[in-house]
């Protein structure tokens, strides 16, 4: 059993698909860390996206035991990449300061990261469902979001146009990020997220489009039930992307 003080803070280890082929458990595990430690002197190692929505969270990698992990994939942590993505719009790929452009993780973020330490930048005890629906949010929902906005950049932008950069920013927010983990939260309950393990687009992914996008009887209602919504929907991703082309069509 783990030791603990009054120092100690909740954290959440973020586990790599090896930790839980060799040792099971959840994607999130609980554990605690030391109120002094050294991250909590530091301006980096926040993922900006959860600072962008209002729980600032560092995250780490942890030191894990690499001889036990050979099998193809054990040292891969999709959600942990996406949660460190950038989302500065102004930013220019710098692979030797490992800086990246908008919608990319960093060099360090995009491979071999493993286990991965989830702590708050408040202290706070961090929860290990909100944990495990930060990491569907950010791969699942924004990830989408993301691919969206580098192809039609790609194929529709123009030289500093934002508006496609602009349209993902509008996803990350702290009234986006409440609906999503409502969203997240009832779908547990039931029992409906077929245990994507975070790895695959099925389960939460519904939350991400087209199972929270449709009508008033697909959103939650205030008793708990299916109904009549109180939430109201996050933007669609066709929603979104009519949006921007219909500005781009105005603006030329």
């Amino acid at each position: 059993m783990e030791t603990t003080t009054s120092s100690d803070i909740e954290a959440i280890k973020s586990t790599c698909q090896g930790e839980r082929r060799l040792n099971g458990g959840n994607v999130c595990q609980k554990i605690t860390v030391p109120a002094d430690y050294s991250m909590f002197d530091s301006d980096t190692g926040v993922s900006a996206i959860s600072e962008r929505v209002g729980i600032p969270v560092y995250t780490i990698t942890c030191a894990v035991d690499r001889r036990l992990l050979t099998k193809s994939g054990d040292i891969v942590n999709v959600p942990a990449t996406f949660m460190n993505i950038t989302i500065d719009p102004d930013s220019g790929s710098d692979p030797l300061n490992n800086i990246s452009a908008f919608g990319w993780a960093p060099d360090s973020w995009q491979s071999d990261v493993a286990n991965v330490l989830m702590v708050r930048q408040d202290r706070k005890p961090l929860d290990p469902n909100v944990a495990e629906a930060f990491g569907a949010y950010c791969q699942l929902h924004l990830g989408t979001y993301f691919q969206w906005c580098g192809e039609s950049e790609g194929e529709r932008g123009e030289e500093g146009d934002m508006r496609f950069k602009g349209a993902v920013l509008a996803e990350i927010t702290p009234e986006r990020w409440a609906t999503y983990l409502e969203q997240w939260r009832y779908v547990k309950e039931r029992g409906e997220e077929k245990d994507a393990g975070w790895g695959e687009a099925t389960g939460w992914g519904y939350i991400r489009q087209e199972r929270w996008h449709g009508g008033p009887d697909q959103r939650r209602g205030s008793d708990g039930t299916l109904g009549e919504g109180r939430i109201p929907p996050q933007s669609s991703l066709a929603q979104c992307e009519r949006s921007v082309l219909e500005g781009l069509q105005v603006s030329r």
